[in-house]
């Protein structure tokens, strides 16, 4: 009598193939969309020494990804960069500036970009010879000292008018290759100006490809140049509820222009300024964006003159005046004394939707200048850096509702049961020509148990 014959369907869950796979890719992808970066820049006097083991203690607390150390300074002589007089300085057991803030990547893992600045013509693009020297100072001076990267700040417009701009960049990457071979490459950003952006903007699809990110300084405006006018610090939106703020001075607009100028939307950096913006009224009854004023004030503690005070500086006038918001252009300003000021207020609702803009516009992340600028020492009654601290909350709990909200809403993987009999295959199957996608399940068919 023949024993009954059953059969056993044999399946073997292929997560590792789909399902696992799919949901990595996921998570991969949200990290970069959500993961915005936070520049954050120190920026230091050139006598001023800093402290390896008690100075640095305070930003270690900072949530910035990365951090930009300046501004070292181009000597047009001979096209080299000039560090602070005690940046590379050991003496007595101190072993310079440069070691001190570099120490933060290990500490806190922020990426530390070594600041270069120039405000006038780049003599260093014009010849070939120059050109390779400079690009070989760079990036040795960046390794050297233990950076992970290189902020350009160029004041002048001519890096992006003058051709041999790009033959530098072609000459700084091949330096920047070299350095590779033994390392991790070093991240290069520069700054956009808004006031140069209608001369330069040409260019800015030749230049992408050697840049990591695009720093957009938000407040270096038209009217930032005047002095008979007072000006609202990061409008977002154009208005004319209260004041009138055309579009060509507010982030929202030369942001999307960069962006139609074919600059990438995740390597453009929003920044942002702690600095409050301060005149001297004409009218004390008259105070807005555009309205006259005397002069710019001049007396900052920091050395400035140019009517940009710290916030630790206006503070305590700020807590006894009322704040005028405009809701349309996202601003916020208040009198006081016969004078006038507007800043970026922690915790406003105007400085939130600055942020949530950024996010929701899927931009590489915002910047802060500076933290020169911002209450070290907590003498305005909210702890240490509350700009720079308040800054890093939002980002981190909009990284968290946003990963929530992403767990919450995935959807299950669907099952794909893919069915394989061997005895149709007699010469053999391989698996390596299933593609990933086509199978969550793969059923082999069909195994004879006897009974």
């Amino acid at each position: 009598m023949m024993k009954p014959i059953f059969y056993l369907v044999l399946i073997f869950a292929y997560f590792s193939w789909h399902v696992l796979g799919d949901d990595q890719n996921e998570k991969d992808s949200g990290e970069e969309e959500n993961g915005g970066a936070f520049y954050c820049f120190l920026v230091r006097n050139t006598c001023d020494k800093i402290d390896l083991y008690s100075e640095l203690d305070p930003y270690k607390n900072l949530s910035c990804t990365h951090m930009v150390y300046g501004f070292a300074i181009v000597d047009s002589t001979n096209w080299t960069v000039s560090p602070s007089w005690w940046d590379t300085q050991e003496v007595e057991e101190w072993e310079g500036n440069n070691t001190a803030v570099t120490s933060l990547h290990e500490s806190s893992n922020m990426s530390i970009l070594l600041g270069i600045y120039n405000d006038g013509n780049l003599s260093f693009i014009d010849s070939p010879e120059s050109r390779e020297n400079f690009a070989k100072e760079v990036v040795k001076s960046a390794r050297q000292h233990g950076f992970q990267g290189i902020f350009f700040y160029f004041k002048s417009s001519q890096h992006f008018e003058d051709p041999q701009f790009l033959d530098f960049l072609v000459s700084l990457k091949k330096e920047l290759d070299i350095d590779a071979e033994d390392s991790n490459r070093l991240q290069v950003v520069i700054s956009i100006e808004p006031k140069h952006f209608e001369r330069s903007h040409e260019v800015f699809p030749n230049i992408v490809p050697y840049f990591d990110g695009f720093y957009l300084l938000s407040d270096d405006t038209p009217s930032s140049e005047r002095n008979d006018i007072a000006f609202q610090v990061n409008p977002l939106f154009p208005s004319t509820l209260n004041q009138t703020i055309v579009p060509e001075e507010t982030i929202s607009v030369i942001a999307e222009d960069l962006v139609d100028n074919l600059i990438p939307r995740d390597k453009l950096i929003i920044g942002l300024s702690v600095w409050a913006n301060s005149f001297v009224l004409e009218d004390p009854n008259l105070a807005g964006h555009g309205e006259k004023v005397i002069t710019k004030v001049k007396d900052s503690v920091t050395g400035r003159n140019d009517g940009k005070l710290a916030y630790f500086e206006i503070c305590g006038l700020k807590n006894s005046s009322d704040i005028v918001y405009d809701s349309t252009a996202e601003t916020t300003s208040f009198s006081a004394e016969g004078l006038w000021f507007s800043l970026n207020v922690p915790g406003h609702e105007s400085f939130e939707k600055k942020l949530k803009w950024i996010e929701e516009n899927k931009f590489g992340g915002v910047g802060l200048t500076s933290l020169k600028a911002d209450d070290k020492d907590g003498v305005c009654g909210e702890g240490p850096f509350p700009v720079h601290r308040y800054v890093g909350e939002q980002l981190q709990r909009s990284q968290s509702i946003s990963e929530s909200e992403d767990n919450n809403n995935k959807a299950p993987a669907c099952t794909r049961i893919c069915i394989i009999r061997p005895e149709d295959t007699p010469s053999g199957f391989s698996f390596s020509n299933i593609e990933t996608r086509w199978c969550s399940h793969i059923v082999l068919s069909s195994a004879k148990i006897l009974v």
